[in-house]
Order: structure tokens, then C-alpha cells, then sequence
């Protein structure tokens, strides 16, 4: 009995003292949401007749540093990016240039230093010294936006030269630097008097110069005389059009199709086989509305294994073209995985139109029946178009050079449905393939559908001058443009319900689009405004817009 209670006995103690031991997770204080904060730094901040070239900054605890490279700027700037380190609580960022006398200095560690367990960020983040007995004081404030679509421009670096030369930005590193915010907005502080250059740099490749051709790019139409503080300073930011053209791609994506992309438009493309001689013409050409692609239907490739293509644009050779000629389908089911072989799509012979049950032909747009490949000849006895158990009528012809698209002109009915019967072989494409029976169906949208904008700009002097006004969808898609030298009762209809917005271009050298600008020729973009807001059209509803530019 006696053991037995023993047993129990110690049994109840090791349940106990297990109880007393388990470790349970701590309920812990509130979060530190407090910053980092500098103790010491030498030099002193707005310290003046400094002599070294390294600042060291101590901290109440422990600190990280990241993105050192991209988040710490110094203007003026001292030679290439600072060394950094780290001991304990003190951070030194020492310069491999020594700063130049009377200057004043603003060193900007923007997002790069945080406390080492919660980071938190350093508030304090801006730091001046000077090399001469005063602190300089001028300052340069502005925004930057795009100036195609009036967005702001978000970290470009803004730079001032002292050297005033125009080709600067190109071959020097700015004298003065910041970097604009999320808004736009910029500011450079702490400028010597004198007179500048202003330039604005998105720059791809971190070096400080502009010297790539997909740079963004902002400046001043003047120098800069600064006396005083200038705080309402505007910059357009732009891409210079590329003036060297080329080839970005080139390949058969099917039998007969070769697809030629360009980065910049085409105005007068020729195309000469190098290693074969064509008895007739051999291609059917059809392009993008940008015209930077390029669509060649190959009449005559028969026997043909390759196809080594020169092209050319207003007489200078862009490129020679080697391209592998995939087999007719009929033969293989795929061609050889080379330059230019492309993927090959179906081989059928299909058809569709601009418009659906679901997604009807607007009332007011011609029917367009497109095929898939370019045809030679059709019977149109055999297409029938009907209305319910009705025959319409209608008239048929080919609109584009590419043979592809077909306008059909008929008495139509709104609100209503028809089906566009196509028979067997009605029609025969340039690879000598004929069509089976198609069915189309579509539906002709109601007028009651649509809404019209009626739409008046004020507020800018436009007599005498050329205009663009877009109007946009809720992506700024542009649908739609009128283009003129009259800025009152412009007319948007047939627009279905939604929303849309507008935007209009001052169009300079009245070549209907907005065009970009050019440094190295003082070329400003040309000017545009986007409205604020959006405008609500309603189906058989007139919406009557003024809009009030600043």
C-alpha cells in the first residue's frame, strides 16, 4: 500500500512540475514605431569651413543601410557613389573626391537608413555643410509630367550645369542633382548664384548622362539666370524619336506570311528577294495602322526552301533578312526550329465580321467581312444575307490592297439580326484554297443605343492654330479624333454608354498626331491637356462639355 501511494505521489509531482515549466509565448510591449535618431555627426549639420571628406553619423541604436547606391544623393556631386560603413551605432559615408572650396553641399540619404529591428526609416534624412564661411540658400522648385498624357514623372533626376553648353547632359556629370517625388515635384536646395542649365534624366543606365535613345528626358527652353528662388518651374518629359530605323523581327508565322516588325515606322518599304528571281509579282503587302509592321503574303514560294530578303525604306537598306520557308502544312505538320521559321497557324480558310450578338455592328460602321488569307476571286451568288426568313440585298467589294477585307453595303434595320450565309467555294485565296460553308451571324445595334458629347474647349487662344481633340476611353485608349482650327461644337456620336474622357494637342506643324521633341535642336513636345475628369454618356442622350483649360 505503501508503494503504491509513493508512486502516485510522484507521479502528481512530475505532472506538476511539468505544468510549472511550459513555455508559453511572452505578450510582449507595443511595436517600436520609433525612427533612428543622430546623436553626433561630424561634420555638424549646416557645419561651414569643413575640410574632410567623409561624414559620420551616430545613432541612438543599431542601424541598416540598403540601396545605398540609388537612395544616397549628393549635390553637388562628389566624384562616383560613396563608400559606406558601418560600426556599432555610427555610420561613416566617405567620398573619393574632395569637395571643392566655397561650396555648399546637400547630401539627401533619402530611404537608406532604417533602425536594425522594426525599420523604421531616418526622418532627418537631408544634411548640409559648406567649404566656405556661409551656407548658400537659393532654391529650385517644380514638377515634372509627361507630356503626352499630363502624368507626373516619378524619380527623374533633375540637374543643373554650370556649364551652359548645349550638348552638357550629354558628356558631363550635372553640377547640382535631386530627384523628383512620387507627385512630380522637385526640389534642389542650397544653390550658389549663378546661372544654369536645367535638365531632367531618366536615367536607364545610372551614369548621369543622356546616352541612350530610350531615355526620358525634360529641360528648360532657357538658362537659367538664378538671382533668386524659383518655385514654379514645369518640365515636359518626353522620348526623342529614335533616328536610326531597323529591323526588331522578322519570320514566317505561317505558309506564306512574313511578318516584319520595325521600332519606327515605314513610309515607302521595298523588299528585294537576293537569291531568287520571281517571274510576277510574288507578295501581296499589308500593314498596322502605326506602320511599324509590316505583313508580306507570299504569292509564288513554291520549291522554295529559303528566302534571303533585303529591305529598305526611302531607298536606305535597313536589313538583310535570312528566312527558312516552312513546308505547306499539307506536308508537314510544322517546320524546323530556325531563325525566321516561325510557328505556322491552322491552314483553313476563315472568315468574320465586325460584329456579333453579343457585341453588335455599330449602327453607324460599314460591315467588314475579313478573311484569313488574301483572296483572288469569289462569286458573290453565293453569299446570302438574311434578316429573319427574309433576303437582303447587297452590295460587295474589296477595300484594302492585301485582298483580305470585304465591305458589304446594305438597307439595314436596327435592332435586328441577320446571318451572312457563305456557300462552298465561294471563294479562293492566293494558296488556292477554297472556303466550306460559313455562317455568320450578327446583330445591328439599335440608335436609341447610343449618346452623343457635344463638346466646347475654353480658356486658350487657339485662332489661327492647328488642333488635335482625343477622345479617350477609361484606359485613355483614343477612339476617336477631330482634328481643325476651331475649338467649339466638336461632335462625338454614336458612342455607347460609359464613360470617357478627352485630350487635346496644340498640333504645331499640323501633321494630325502629337509629336515628341528634340534636345540638341531646342524642340519642345508639342503641348497637350488632359481633361479632369470623366464625362458619363447615356444611351439617346446629348451631353453638352464645356471644358475650361487653366
Amino acid at each position: 500500500m505503501y508503494k503504491l501511494f509513493y508512486k502516485l505521489f510522484i507521479t502528481l509531482l512530475v505532472l506538476f512540475a511539468a505544468s510549472c515549466a511550459q513555455v508559453v509565448t511572452p505578450t510582449g510591449g507595443a511595436k517600436d514605431i520609433t525612427p533612428p535618431k543622430v546623436l553626433k555627426s561630424t561634420p555638424g549639420n549646416f557645419e561651414t569651413n569643413y575640410t574632410g571628406n567623409s561624414i559620420r553619423l551616430e545613432f541612438d541604436e543599431f542601424v541598416v543601410v540598403k540601396d545605398a547606391s540609388s537612395e544616397i544623393i549628393v549635390s553637388p556631386m562628389l566624384g562616383n557613389n560613396p563608400k559606406i560603413k558601418i560600426k556599432g551605432k555610427t555610420v561613416e559615408i566617405k567620398f573619393d573626391t574632395l569637395p571643392q572650396p566655397n561650396t555648399t553641399y546637400t547630401v539627401n540619404l533619402g530611404n537608406s537608413i532604417a533602425d536594425y529591428n522594426e525599420g523604421n526609416l531616418l526622418d532627418s534624412n537631408i544634411f548640409v555643410f559648406s567649404t566656405g564661411s556661409f551656407i548658400d540658400t537659393l532654391t529650385i522648385k517644380g514638377k515634372i509630367i509627361d507630356a503626352e498624357w499630363g502624368k507626373a514623372e516619378k524619380e527623374m533626376f533633375v540637374m543643373l550645369y554650370a556649364d551652359t553648353g548645349d550638348s552638357v547632359p550629354l558628356k558631363i556629370r550635372p553640377d547640382y542633382i535631386s530627384k523628383s517625388k512620387e507627385n512630380g515635384e522637385f526640389i534642389i536646395k542650397h544653390i550658389k548664384q549663378g546661372t544654369y542649365r536645367l535638365f531632367a534624366l531618366n536615367d536607364l543606365n545610372s551614369n548621369y548622362l543622356f546616352d541612350l535613345p530610350d531615355e526620358k528626358i525634360a529641360f528648360s527652353q532657357n538658362i537659367i539666370e538664378l538671382n533668386n528662388n524659383l518655385d514654379s518651374i514645369k518640365l515636359l518629359a518626353f522620348k526623342e524619336v529614335s533616328e536610326k530605323q531597323f529591323v526588331s523581327s522578322a519570320e514566317f508565322t505561317q505558309f506564306g506570311k512574313i511578318q516584319i516588325i520595325f521600332n519606327l515606322p515605314v513610309e515607302n518599304i521595298n523588299v528585294v528577294p537576293l537569291n531568287h528571281q520571281f517571274k510576277k509579282s510574288w507578295f501581296l503587302m499589308e500593314q498596322n495602322i502605326k506602320k511599324d509592321t509590316v505583313i508580306l503574303w507570299l504569292t509564288d514560294i513554291d520549291g522554295l526552301d529559303s528566302l534571303i530578303l533585303e529591305v529598305s525604306d526611302k531607298g536606305k537598306i535597313l536589313d538583310t533578312l535570312e528566312l527558312e520557308v516552312p513546308k505547306k502544312p499539307s506536308e508537314t505538320s510544322n517546320g524546323k526550329a530556325g531563325r525566321g521559321s516561325g510557328k505556322m497557324t491552322s491552314f483553313e480558310l476563315k472568315a468574320k465580321v465586325n460584329g456579333s450578338t453579343s457585341s453588335p455592328l455599330n449602327y453607324n460602321d460599314s460591315l467588314i467581312l475579313t478573311w484569313s488569307h488574301p483572296i483572288v476571286s469569289s462569286n458573290q451568288n453565293n453569299f446570302i444575307l438574311r434578316q429573319g426568313n427574309d433576303t437582303v440585298a447587297f452590295k460587295m467589294e474589296i477595300i484594302d490592297k492585301a485582298l483580305r477585307n470585304h465591305a458589304l453595303t446594305f438597307n439595314r434595320k436596327e435592332d435586328s439580326t441577320y446571318n451572312l450565309l457563305i456557300l462552298p467555294n465561294a471563294v479562293e485565296d492566293i494558296f488556292g484554297l477554297k472556303n466550306d460553308t460559313i455562317l455568320l451571324t450578327f446583330k445591328v445595334q439599335s440608335k436609341n443605343y447610343y449618346g452623343t458629347i457635344n463638346l466646347s474647349i475654353e480658356g486658350i487662344d487657339v485662332a489661327s492654330k492647328n488642333y488635335i481633340v482625343d477622345l479617350l476611353d477609361e484606359k485613355n485608349q483614343i477612339l476617336k479624333s477631330k482634328s481643325g482650327n476651331s475649338l467649339t461644337n466638336i461632335k462625338f456620336d454614336y458612342l455607347a454608354p460609359g464613360n470617357y474622357g478627352f485630350r487635346l494637342v496644340l498640333d504645331k506643324n499640323n501633321n494630325n498626331k502629337w509629336d515628341t521633341g528634340k534636345y540638341l535642336n531646342k524642340i519642345q513636345p508639342e503641348k497637350t491637356y488632359i481633361y479632369n475628369g470623366t464625362v458619363s454618356v447615356k444611351g439617346n442622350w446629348d451631353s453638352e462639355i464645356k471644358w475650361e483649360l487653366p
